[in-house]
């Protein structure tokens, strides 16, 4: 597995798929992801140019997010697990809606980069 920090509050995680969470950068991310993570809606964690980027991306973001982003994606909340043992966390954020966090762990599948 290979995270790099994109700035802002943007991860790149590089392992059996490619995930981009919170893709508000400033550097460029080295590959196109297959996944892209929203943990809330606040401007400086997302940009609907993001999504225009990446559209084949799967989306996931908590159903404020996509509500007020008016972008196509799937609506998660805590609790749940999505894409490959991917698990939706719940948290607080400041001034939200509604926040999730999101904890991938790279056991027993794919290459590393």
């Amino acid at each position: 597995m290979y995270i790099r920090w994109l700035g802002n509050s943007c991860l790149e995680i590089k392992a059996n798929r490619n995930i981009l969470i919170d893709p508000n950068y400033k550097i460029k991310p080295e590959s196109i992801p297959d996944i892209l993570l929203i943990t809330h809606e606040h401007d400086d964690h997302f940009s609907p140019k993001s999504r225009e980027k990446y559209p084949g991306a799967n989306l996931y973001a908590p159903k404020t997010t996509i509500k007020k982003h008016s972008i196509n994606g799937t609506a998660v909340k805590g609790d749940e697990t999505i894409e490959q043992g991917i698990k939706v966390l719940r948290c607080n954020c400041y001034n939200t809606e509604d926040a999730v966090a999101y904890f991938y762990s790279f056991l027993g599948g794919g290459e590393l980069h």
